[in-house]
């Protein structure tokens, strides 16, 4: 049973028909990542979510891919939101990345410039996301202590 702000990504591949309930913050964080990514390439969200294996696009869904593996998405999630891929094949992005992207950056490959680039640009956007998360939960349970509420407070009860 889905939440009740989520959403669901169906997919389709061959016979076999399979769900995955988001929630609503994970898909606006994902749109962002997507208009950056255009913002950086100019690839339309589309092209770099397509199954096409073009080297430029496939090093653009590995830097997406390390950038949410990195900020705490599973591998599932991941797998799911790029287009409804297996999770095996984030799994494969994540290494691809780590492995070959990175080593070729540091001998000045431009794909893989860019890659890093988009990885970096991400992760910052990620890590802040979620540090502001963690001040937002911080300033609640200030509010809650400070209007008298006990260790109740954590599932909603207060005096």
């Amino acid at each position: 049973m889905p939440f009740n702000n989520s959403f669901t990504i169906a997919h389709w591949s061959g016979d076999n028909y399979s769900t995955m309930y988001i929630d609503e913050k994970s898909k606006q964080q994902f749109d962002f990542i997507c208009e950056k990514v255009v913002s950086i390439t100019g690839f339309s969200r589309e092209l770099f979510l397509g199954k096409s294996r073009k080297r430029e696009l496939v090093y653009v869904r590995s830097a997406i891919v390390a950038a949410l593996s990195s900020n705490g998405w599973t591998v599932k999630k991941i797998g799911y939101i790029i287009g409804g891929r297996d999770h095996s094949t984030a799994i494969h992005s994540r290494e691809h990345f780590n492995n070959t992207i990175k080593l070729m950056a540091t001998k000045g490959d431009e794909l893989s410039l860019m890659a890093l680039n988009i990885y970096d640009v991400l992760n910052k956007y990620l890590l802040l996301n979620r540090d502001m998360n963690r001040i937002q939960k911080i300033q609640v349970a200030n509010d809650m202590r400070m209007k008298g509420c006990g260790i109740y407070s954590v599932v909603g009860v207060c005096n």
